[in-house]
């Protein structure tokens, strides 16, 4: 069967279903991949995948230029319907119907008992622009949703796109890793989880609507590594934020923490002495974006070994100190919580 997936970072999903699965991904639109599984194995990768933000059965896709070339699709849907059903419908584009239209009308069509509330079985419609997909939902959540996150910022840090920092850093258990610039610990949790192999959604596997279709398996295999991850930030607030998170997630003894500014950071390490610097560059009111991103780059051109990958609203001034400090820059745009940000990887 196709599965389809969502991602704020193709590359990065791309790698995780080649290395879970050993399957190649096609790119089908900026934001969704599809790959052939069975049902077992998209179930596995949906609650160990740390990259995605929906996973679901493939029923239909295509280009439309009517509401009606949407709702008359045939669909599939027999084997994946149970007793309740509900379907969310998300749109990008203008158009000339809403997505209550096409929930009401296509759930017209579903011979089950719509409950909105609690469905056993979840239609997802896709639409971007002129193009749809519509699948069954393997999760029934966001599945950028952690549930160790109870201590935010008013501009959090996306987890799949945390992760996704991580491994454009090519960062593993066996490398020290530091994020300077930490206010709620998510790159240093995220890390964690990944190295430990520990699933996303450990505590969560019950609320999977893939269980109405198939019994759960037994997939957690934490690993025990010895880790190498400090998170540092300026305020005890921070520090705190960090703390309560990472006990949450069950990694707070292998993550160092420390209430540090960053013109500390060559006191702190030794030359050379860092394998991968990760942060998102978020400045308060109270906070220079200037003083700060320069004082990175030379802090880590002391201490840095490897990549240092960072994410930030402020691309000139990133692009203004690498070269200043002699780093060569990949830079590329993400979108995250309705805002273009930059992602820039940095290498000596």
């Amino acid at each position: 069967m196709d599965i389809v997936v969502s991602t704020p970072h193709q590359e990065t999903t791309r790698k995780e279903i080649k290395e879970l699965l050993k399957k190649e991904a096609e790119i089908i639109t900026e934001e969704y991949l599809l790959f052939s599984a069975c049902l077992e194995e998209a179930a596995f990768f949906t609650y160990n995948a740390r990259s995605i933000t929906s996973s679901m059965i493939l029923l239909a896709k295509g280009r439309f230029s009517s509401k009606e070339d949407i709702i008359n699709q045939e669909l599939k849907i027999k084997p994946f319907l149970k007793e309740r059903f509900a379907i969310r419908c998300k749109r990008k584009g203008e158009h000339d119907f809403s997505s209550k239209d096409i929930e009401e009308e296509l759930g017209a069509k579903i011979k089950a008992k719509a409950d909105l509330g609690n469905p056993e079985t979840l239609i997802l419609v896709e639409i971007m622009h002129d193009q749809f997909l519509i699948g069954v939902d393997l999760a029934g959540f966001k599945l950028a949703r952690r549930d160790y996150r109870v201590k935010t910022m008013p501009v959090s840090l996306h987890p799949c796109i945390a992760y996704a920092m991580l491994r454009e850093a090519e960062w593993t258990a066996k490398k020290s890793l530091l994020d300077p610039w930490s206010k709620e610990g998510t790159l240093g949790i995220e890390a964690a989880l990944y190295a430990l192999s520990i699933s996303p959604f450990l505590h969560e596997k019950k609320k999977f609507l893939f269980t109405y279709l198939i019994q759960l398996k037994e997939w957690d295999k934490r690993q025990e590594e010895k880790l190498n991850i400090t998170v540092m930030g300026e305020k005890f607030t921070y520090i705190k934020n960090v703390e309560v998170n990472a006990k949450l997630a069950g990694v707070n003894k292998h993550i160092q923490l420390s209430r540090q500014s960053l013109e500390w950071l060559d006191a702190r390490f030794k030359k050379k002495e860092i394998d991968c610097i990760v942060s998102f560059l978020q400045f308060a009111r109270d906070e220079d974006p200037e003083k700060n991103i320069k004082e990175l780059f030379h802090q880590a051109d002391y201490i840095l070994k490897g990549r240092m990958v960072l994410l930030s609203d402020h691309p000139d001034l990133i692009e203004q100190y690498a070269e200043h400090y002699k780093f060569t820059v990949k830079r590329e745009a993400l979108e995250m919580n309705g805002r273009t940000l930059f992602l820039f990887v940095c290498q000596k």
